[in-house]
């Protein structure tokens, strides 16, 4: 494909293909020419056999109102046929489909995983007849690596996914990372997502009188209780997540203007991403720049500045940047300790 040029619809079906014939035969009954095996197999390069199938499976599964007629020695649609339910696709769409049957992985634990890998089954299989692609080299060229994925219980996020479905009450026993040992409490949920790899949900906790966030491989137990609950009109989970920098939040807190310089390697890989949708970017001379954020919680924030190594150092707010400069001190004094026979040779 040339640059700039968009992906074609694969009109070039794979000649081979069943569905390649299907079109034909179907183009040759609509134009009443009344064809039969034999003129479709010469015009097609393959056998009368072959062709007869074709037609018994476009009868038989695909329903197609199709008849022979004796006298005329061929066959014919008995009504209009509107249209030809091949599946058109493009270059695009094939190499998506590759990508998202590659991402399943994130879908590991729940009660996605076998119905996405079903269904993907099918799709790769309908659209192999359509195209001449290499699928399969193409697949094994092809590699997408999510990273730290949670294994999530199936019995955990069906009986999450039909509460929050049937706004039904969900009794919890979940572990608290602060806590020593497994809490229970009712809760309703208002939404489930992914960020980063992990399940969380999002569910008005009647122990805190308030609403909460909660993994969900962290819960332990769990049973759907017959009450039921109205998610409020003015929950979003846009603004519910606006002021986080991940999935963690703290509702008493307001925004605030955070601001973290970036050089080297870190600055060119932060300029290539949308980090936060707060994000704004702020150019320097040198080739630095200053990363800009409006966020209420540090803990996200703090390990994504620490992941840049030297190449980030925060600027604002104050409080922030000496909590930051704690940190590095006691990793620092960590660091410094000997600690005979902790390193494993080899």
């Amino acid at each position: 494909m040339g640059q700039g040029s968009q992906p074609s619809a694969i009109g070039s079906y794979n000649r081979r293909s069943q569905a390649y014939r299907v079109m034909r035969i179907h183009t040759a009954l609509e134009g009443e020419r009344y064809p039969n095996c034999s003129s479709l197999a010469d015009e097609l390069e393959v056998s009368a056999k072959t062709i007869q199938r074709d037609i018994d499976h476009m009868r038989d599964a695909m329903r197609y109102p199709i008849e022979y007629d004796p006298a005329l020695k061929g066959y014919y649609y008995t009504e209009a046929v509107q249209n030809l339910p091949v599946m058109q696709i493009t270059e695009g769409e094939i190499l998506a489909l590759l990508v998202a049957r590659k991402v399943l992985s994130a879908y590991r634990g729940t009660i996605f995983e076998d119905p996405l890998r079903n269904a993907f089954d099918k799709l790769e299989q309908s659209v192999r007849g359509l195209v001449s692609l290499p699928l399969d080299q193409l697949a094994q060229g092809m590699t997408v690596r999510v990273g730290g994925i949670s294994e999530v219980m199936h019995e955990a996020f069906y009986a999450v996914s039909r509460a929050l479905a049937e706004h039904r009450k969900l009794r919890l026993v979940y572990q608290t990372l602060e806590g020593d040992r497994p809490q229970e409490r009712v809760v309703q949920p208002w939404h489930l997502t992914m960020v980063d790899g992990q399940w969380y949900l999002i569910a008005y906790c009647e122990l805190r009188q308030q609403h909460r966030t909660f993994a969900l491989q962290r819960i332990r137990e769990h049973e759907l209780l017959d009450q039921t609950y109205a998610i409020p009109a003015s929950f979003s989970i846009e603004d519910h997540l606006a002021n986080s920098f991940g999935i963690w939040r703290q509702p008493q807190q307001e925004a605030r203007a955070v601001a973290v310089r970036l050089s080297g390697y870190a600055a060119q890989v932060v300029r290539e991403r949308r980090w936060h949708a707060t994000q704004r970017l702020e150019e320097q001379e040198d080739g630095s720049l200053i990363a800009h954020f409006q966020l209420a919680q540090f803990p996200e924030i703090k390990a994504w500045i620490l992941s840049w190594g030297e190449h980030a150092e925060l600027l604002a707010p104050a409080d922030w940047r000496a909590e930051l400069i704690e940190t590095l001190g006691q990793l620092q004094a960590r660091y410094a300790q000997a600690r005979p026979g902790a390193v494993c040779a080899g």
